[in-house]
């Protein structure tokens, strides 16, 4: 797993932003999470891909 330290806070990183800034802001902090995703270094311990595929068939998402 990715060490959280490494991540800023959503919060921390929205309240320090103009509003001019935050929309790459957000997009760099969401792709970063996604390249962690992807080499296995999720930060939540329910994030591995065992575990997203036994929950897929309950899953109904509305929006991705």
């Amino acid at each position: 797993m990715g060490d959280p330290s490494d991540v800023p806070d959503r919060s921390d990183l929205v309240a320090a932003l103009t509003p001019d800034a935050r929309p790459a802001a957000v997009l760099r902090w969401l792709l970063q999470g996604h390249q962690r995703f992807l080499a296995g270094q999720s930060l939540h311990p329910h994030s591995t891909r065992e575990r997203m595929q036994s929950v897929v068939e309950g899953q109904h998402p509305l929006a991705a």
